[in-house]
């Protein structure tokens, strides 16, 4: 607000009039009912464009290198690659997963060994498009056996694929825990929260 009122203020007579003049005319815009014309060029889909089938077969291949099970999914991706790493933690105290997901939620935000916090974050952004941790349950189809992961997804452009493991070995390995850098983002965790609940009041009340 205060940036926005000094912009204000070193703006002279006619600039203030064009910058109104600018809005009316967008607000007429807004507000102004979209022609046949215009309306006619927005894509639309007809009950013959959609599948009758709910579940379409993912196209799934399958391979086994050095004991780890790798799947692959050759669709149309405008050539990003999307990559699920999966490491089994079925043996740790279930007491721990919650602990474990805050840990997660902090890799690729706290410093590592050869990175500080805005290096890492600076490497992720330029070199992937995403980089995330996160636990998950999965039941077996087969047996109904239930197995705990913890899952590093990335997405990279198919040149930049080479760099995904790289990156999710430093923030797996060579995360520093830093108390004080741990404590920051406590302390943000906290805040995000508050605010969900705040814009979710409704789901909590209920």
């Amino acid at each position: 607000k205060e940036r926005a009122a000094a912009y204000a203020a070193s703006l002279s007579e006619e600039e203030m009039a064009a910058v109104r003049a600018d809005n009316e005319k967008l607000a007429v815009f807004q507000n102004s009912e979209d022609t046949p014309e215009a309306k006619a060029t927005l894509p639309v889909l007809s009950l013959s464009d959609l599948s009758r089938d709910p579940t379409p077969e993912i196209p799934t291949l399958t391979d086994c290198r050095d004991g780890v099970i790798r799947l692959f999914h050759p669709l149309p991706t405008s050539g990003i690659l999307y990559t699920s790493l999966y490491f089994d933690i079925s043996s740790l105290p279930f007491e721990d997963m919650s602990a474990l997901s805050l840990v997660c939620r902090m890799l690729g935000d706290l410093p590592t060994e050869h990175y500080s916090a805005i290096g890492l974050d600076t490497a992720i952004k330029t070199d992937l498009g995403m980089l995330d941790f996160e636990t998950s349950v999965v039941r077996d189809r087969r047996n109904g056996a239930v197995r705990r992961f913890v899952v590093a997804r990335a997405s990279a452009l198919a040149a930049n694929t080479a760099k995904i493991l790289p990156l999710v070995r430093e923030c797996a390995l060579h995360t520093l825990f830093d108390p004080q850098e741990v404590l920051k983002l406590l302390r943000q965790e906290v805040i995000y929260g508050e605010q969900y609940i705040v814009g979710a009041g409704h789901m909590f009340a209920v």
